[in-house]
């Protein structure tokens, strides 16, 4: 019998791969994603973006309908700027080469950086 842990929970499809007679499946959520209070200023209207979970808890607080253009790692994160109706002008795979983008391209403007508490220093530190 094989052993599969999961730190996310599995849907029923997923599980359907693992047949019950080789395969003894636990699927419990690791992370918990919980929002913390924050404020929005207003006078930014360029957003740097590392996640979903990021794009929702802004978006989610934000409330308003008001247009960003957008910096982002991953392609999920930018689809999720879209569906939230945003306008994506940069993504990159990962946040050190967002960075280096920015400081080439951007050196003299301002961004509002939204990301989780637990979010590498790269993007940071450049």
């Amino acid at each position: 019998m094989i052993k599969v842990l999961s730190t996310k929970i599995l849907s029923e499809d997923q599980h359907r791969l693992f047949p019950e007679d080789r395969f003894m499946v636990s699927d419990y959520d690791a992370i918990l994603i919980a929002d913390c209070p924050f404020e929005i200023p207003e006078d930014y209207s360029q957003l740097i973006i590392t996640s979903q979970n990021a794009v929702r808890a802004f978006f989610n607080r934000a409330g308003d309908k008001k247009q960003y253009s957008c910096y982002c790692v991953g392609e999920k994160t930018s689809a999720l700027l879209e569906d939230f109706g945003q306008k994506v002008l940069k993504t990159t795979q990962n946040a050190a080469e967002l960075g280096d983008f920015i400081v080439k391209n951007y050196n003299n403007e301002q961004f509002l950086y939204i990301c989780g508490n637990l979010s590498r220093p790269e993007l940071p530190d450049i």
